[in-house]
């Protein structure tokens, strides 16, 4: 095998490990913030991503107390950025799961673990 040919194939493995490692999107920061102890009864949601994030096509739901309920997203405040509130949250411990779909068509799921007081 030449050099040459050798090099090329380094360099498309190379752009391939870029592509998968870009192809999800990572939760970057959140409020609130792991395992938070925020005040109740109404809780802000902020899922700041990676990269950016089809609001229309992902998902938040408050899960806790033996209860599941979906959140609502309201209008981005950032491309990669999901926002909602959920609302008349008793004190407990509880976990946002989380399901969105990025722009490069791949989708990511996660759960956010905090404490209403």
């Amino acid at each position: 095998m030449s050099r040459r040919f050798r090099n090329f194939g380094f360099a498309i493995a190379g752009l391939v490990a870029v592509s998968i490692a870009n192809a999800h999107a990572i939760l970057k920061e959140s409020v609130p913030a792991l395992r938070a102890v925020v005040e109740g009864p109404d809780v802000d949601v902020k899922l700041k991503f990676n990269s950016r994030i089809d609001a229309a096509h992902s998902r938040m739901y408050l899960d806790g107390g033996g209860t599941s309920r979906p959140i609502e997203i309201v209008k981005q405040s950032s491309p990669d950025t999901l926002d909602g509130q959920a609302k008349q949250v008793a004190p407990g411990e509880y976990r946002i799961e989380w399901q969105v779909l990025a722009v490069d068509g791949h989708i990511t799921r996660g759960e956010l673990p905090f404490t209403v007081r």
